[in-house]
């Protein structure tokens, strides 16, 4: 099976316009991928553009109930203020939410020499 698996950043980087690139044709890619791990939702700075190229990947899968691998730190409440209703929404049908506990690895501090 084929898959992507992206940064939420990343992927507005990829759609980024640019001379010689074609940003639909790359969100297509994504957008009809069989199976898509979209890592750190939430995390990327928003604006209209990002929040619209998000709503249309969602939406696209949540649509042709394609299989997606979402992450994110943030709870829904705070990925509805963040992402907008409409994102939220698709989400909270299209998704079945696990929550992980235990220690941030990125925090850890090293061991002693």
């Amino acid at each position: 099976m084929r898959w992507e698996a992206t940064t939420i950043a990343d992927f507005h980087a990829r759609l980024r316009p640019r001379a010689g690139h074609d940003a639909e044709r790359e969100l297509q890619t994504l957008a009809r991928c069989p199976l898509l791990f979209l890592d750190d939702l939430g995390a990327a700075k928003t604006s209209e553009w990002t929040e619209e190229l998000t709503y249309r990947l969602i939406n696209h899968r949540y649509e042709h109930m394609l299989p997606t691998l979402i992450t994110t730190n943030l709870p829904m409440e705070q990925l509805r203020v963040t992402l907008g209703d409409r994102v939220a929404s698709r989400l909270a049908e299209m998704t079945e939410r696990v929550i992980l506990d235990g220690p941030d690895r990125r925090r850890r501090t090293a061991p002693a020499a």
